[in-house]
């Protein structure tokens, strides 16, 4: 693990295209993995058959799942500033 050991209240949301060369979805996964295993609540979201630039073409698909996930996972208080040490 590198070195991460945190315990988050907030849940991070990733939306990934499954067809992105620029970055492959197999990069996405292994980010949430080592998130996940560093304590942070993760969702990844596997876009079918988008690129790395599909949303600009195709916005709203990303953008309403974006939304879906933050209306969803609204916090019961405001986060407040903590620094971490790693």
């Amino acid at each position: 693990m590198n070195g991460l050991a945190v315990r988050s209240p907030l849940e991070m949301a990733l939306l990934h295209g499954t067809n992105d060369s620029t970055i492959p979805i197999a990069r996405a996964r292994e980010a949430r993995d080592v998130l996940i295993g560093a304590g942070f609540d993760v969702h990844l979201r596997e876009l079918g058959g988008f690129e790395h630039n599909t949303i600009y073409t195709r916005g709203e698909s990303v953008v309403r799942p974006a939304w879906e996930f933050l209306k969803s996972t609204a916090l019961e208080q405001e986060p407040r500033y903590q620094a971490y040490t790693y």
